[in-house]
């Protein structure tokens, strides 16, 4: 039982130190917007860790065993990654002085900020399929 404690503790170790989008979608939401926005964007980000863990175990294979369905996954997401790259591009960024209010609208939309960021992230299924398949394999 302490020995599968290590291995997770050794897997996550590396997990607290790296940068990447999710991190600095956090951060960017905690400064701008206070607590109850970060705590929102993390809860998304745990959801989505979970989606991810969930389709891991059941096996991401099946979904992509037929070329049809794989090519649907490969034009949804182009779709995904083409609709954030011109609504960042044409969104001109504006300042506010004070931080809005925090509303449950704005909770709910720093939920699906969290949530599809790191959903979106190849690596991060890619991380815990690798998890999982190691788990699985002793």
């Amino acid at each position: 039982m302490l020995k599968h404690y290590l291995e997770g503790i050794v897997l996550g170790l590396p997990l607290m130190f790296l940068t990447g989008p999710v991190l600095l979608t956090l951060l960017q939401a905690s400064i701008r917007s206070g607590q109850r926005s970060g705590l929102a964007v993390a809860i998304g980000i745990i959801v989505s860790d979970i989606l991810c863990v969930i389709l891991s175990y059941f096996g991401v294979s099946q979904i992509l065993t037929t070329g049809q369905s794989k090519q649907w996954v490969f034009v949804g997401g182009g779709v995904i990654v083409l609709v954030f790259g011109l609504v960042s591009l044409f969104k001109t960024p504006k300042i506010p002085e004070l931080p809005p209010p925090v509303t449950s609208k704005a909770l709910a939309s720093f939920f699906a900020q969290g949530f599809l960021v790191n959903g979106v992230n190849p690596f991060v299924l890619l991380f815990w399929a690798g998890a999982m398949s190691g788990a699985i394999s002793r």
